[in-house]
C-alpha cells in the first residue's frame, strides 16, 4: 500500500514538473516575444531619430540658404531704394530747371512783345512823317512854288521814309519768325539750359554752351554740335541781308599745362573755337563767308560769376550772333537795323 501510495506521488510530481515546464516554457516563449516586438520598436524609433536628425540636418541648410537669401533680398532692397531716392532727386531738379527755362522763355517773350510794340511805334511814327511829307509837297505844288530842286529833295526824303517804314515792317516779321524758328527748333537745348536766345533791339543772339560744342581742351565739333549748327546755320543763313558775328568765350581759370603747346592762354582757345564755327557754317551750312567773323574774347565777357562750377560752365559758350552787315556800306540791307 505504502508503495502505491509513493508511486502515485512520484507521478504526481513528475506531472506537476512537466505542467510547471510546460508554463515555464510558455513564458519564456512570450517573454522571447515581448523582447523581439521591444527590439522591433526600439529599432523603429532609432530608425525614426536617425530620420528627425537627417531632417532636422536638412532643415538647418534651408534656413541657412533662407537667411542668405533675406540678406540678399534685403541688400538688394536697401539699393533699389538708395537709387530710387537719387532718382526722385533727378527728377525733381529736372523738373525745376525745366521750370527755370520756362520762366527764362517767357521773359524772353515778354521782351520781344515789348520790342515789337515800340517797332511798331517807330513803324507809325515813320508812317504819319511820310504822310506829313506827302502833305507838304502837296501844298507846296498846289502854291506853285517853282523850285524843282527842293520838289525832288522832298519827294527823295518821302520815298526814303517809306522804304523804311516798309523795312520796319519787314524787320518785325522777319525777327519774329527767326526767333520763333530757333525756339521751336532748340526747345529741348534751352530746357536743358545747353542753348540761350537773347533778342535785343537791333542784334539776334544764339548762346551755346562749350560742353555741347566741344570735348574738354578740344576745337574739334562733337556730333552733338553738329545738330545744334546744323539747325542754327539753316535758319540764320536765311537772314540774307545780316552780318553773323560768332564770338568764343571762356572761364577764367588758366589753360591746363598739357594744352598750352597749342593755346598758350584762352585768348588763342576762344578764338579758336570760334573760327571753326565760322568754318563749319561756310563749308558745312553754306553761308557766304563775307557775311561772317570770328572773334575770341576770352574770360573778359562774363555772364555769370565765375567763383561757382555753375557760373563758369555758363561763361564757356560761343556767341553766335545776327546783326548789322560786316562792310558797314549795307547798313539798310539787315532788316533788324531801324534807324
Amino acid at each position: 500500500m505504502k508503495k502505491t501510495f509513493l508511486v502515485g506521488a512520484a507521478i504526481l510530481v513528475v506531472v506537476l514538473a512537466a505542467i510547471y515546464g510546460i508554463l515555464l516554457y510558455q513564458r519564456v516563449q512570450d517573454k522571447d516575444q515581448e523582447f523581439r516586438d521591444s527590439r522591433a520598436t526600439i529599432e523603429s524609433q532609432l530608425k525614426e531619430i536617425d530620420d528627425l536628425k537627417a531632417n532636422r540636418t536638412q532643415l538647418e541648410k534651408d534656413v541657412q540658404v533662407l537667411r542668405e537669401t533675406l540678406q540678399h533680398r534685403a541688400s538688394e532692397l536697401e539699393e533699389a531704394r538708395k537709387t530710387a531716392a537719387m532718382r526722385v532727386g533727378e527728377l525733381e531738379k529736372s523738373k525745376k530747371d525745366e521750370g527755370e527755362a520756362v520762366d527764362r522763355l517767357q521773359e524772353s517773350l515778354t521782351k520781344t512783345q515789348r520790342q515789337n510794340t515800340k517797332i511798331e511805334e517807330e513803324q507809325r511814327l515813320c508812317k504819319e512823317s511820310a504822310n506829313e511829307l506827302g502833305r507838304k509837297l502837296r501844298e507846296e505844288e498846289a502854291q506853285g512854288i517853282s523850285c524843282q530842286e527842293e520838289v525832288k529833295g522832298l519827294r527823295q526824303e518821302l520815298a526814303a521814309t517809306r522804304k523804311q517804314s516798309e523795312g520796319t515792317e519787314a524787320a518785325v516779321r522777319d525777327l519774329e519768325s527767326t526767333y520763333k524758328d530757333l525756339a521751336s527748333r532748340l526747345k529741348s537745348e534751352i530746357e536743358r539750359k545747353e542753348v540761350l536766345i537773347d533778342r535785343l533791339e537791333k542784334t539776334l543772339s544764339v548762346s551755346i554752351v562749350d560742353r555741347i560744342l566741344f570735348k574738354f581742351g578740344k576745337v574739334s565739333i562733337t556730333p552733338q554740335g553738329h545738330d545744334i549748327l546744323q539747325k542754327v546755320g539753316k535758319i540764320v543763313k536765311e537772314a540774307k541781308g545780316c552780318g553773323i558775328r560768332v564770338i568764343g568765350h571762356t572761364d577764367n581759370v588758366p589753360i591746363a599745362w598739357s594744352y598750352r603747346y597749342r593755346f598758350p592762354s584762352n585768348w588763342e582757345l576762344s578764338a579758336a573755337r570760334a573760327a571753326t564755327v565760322v568754318n563749319y557754317f561756310q563749308n558745312q551750312v553754306g553761308i557766304d563767308p563775307r557775311r561772317m567773323q570770328a572773334t575770341g574774347r576770352s574770360a573778359y565777357a562774363p555772364v555769370a560769376s565765375n567763383n561757382t562750377p555753375e557760373g563758369r560752365a555758363l561763361n564757356r559758350r560761343v556767341a553766335i550772333i545776327l546783326g548789322p552787315p560786316l562792310d558797314g556800306d549795307r547798313l539798310d540791307a539787315c532788316p533788324y537795323i531801324t534807324g
